[in-house]
């Protein structure tokens, strides 16, 4: 037999032996989507020594971005993330802690017009967490305090 045969026959072998049977199922599975959540408030007033939960989440996700401004220093931003505390700090410390951090910011905004402080801001961007994340806002003086502006964007995955 020629080798020419020989190749013939073992490709026809090949094409006539029992092929295995591969079945294939389909599987669905949900795909988690992260879900981006905004909070704007304006104009809030927390009462004397009171304190305004902002943001209160379980499940892995991200803040963009925090901003605060209110009408004096008198107030800190307590942030915690998979249940440790990681800022617990008064408004004038944070202005401290901004010199060195660049995703911490305290700001005052002023008139252009006059040159006067309009307010006391803070600035947070970045901040990721695997299990939960809360961050409060607490009034530290005795009378209300107004904030002029509170706003938040974090995505989150349930």
């Amino acid at each position: 037999m020629e080798l020419r045969q020989i190749a013939l026959m073992l490709a026809l072998a090949r094409r006539m032996a029992p092929k295995p049977e591969i079945k294939l199922e389909k599987v669905e599975a949900e795909i988690p989507r992260p879900k981006t959540e905004i909070r704007y408030e304006v104009d809030r007033t927390i009462s004397g020594a009171g304190r305004r939960t902002l943001i209160d989440e379980t499940g892995k996700g991200e803040l963009s971005e925090f901003v605060v401004v209110a009408e004096s220093p008198s107030y800190r931003i307590i942030i915690h993330v998979d249940g440790k505390e990681v800022l617990n700090a008064t408004w004038s410390e944070i202005n401290e802690l901004s010199q060195e951090l660049r995703e911490v910011n305290a700001f005052t905004p002023v008139n252009t017009e006059t040159g006067e402080v309009t307010g006391y801001g803070f600035n947070l961007i970045n901040v990721k967490w695997q299990k939960s994340f809360r961050l409060e806002i607490v009034n530290t003086s005795t009378s209300s305090l107004r904030f002029k502006k509170l706003m938040a964007k974090w995505e989150v995955i349930r």
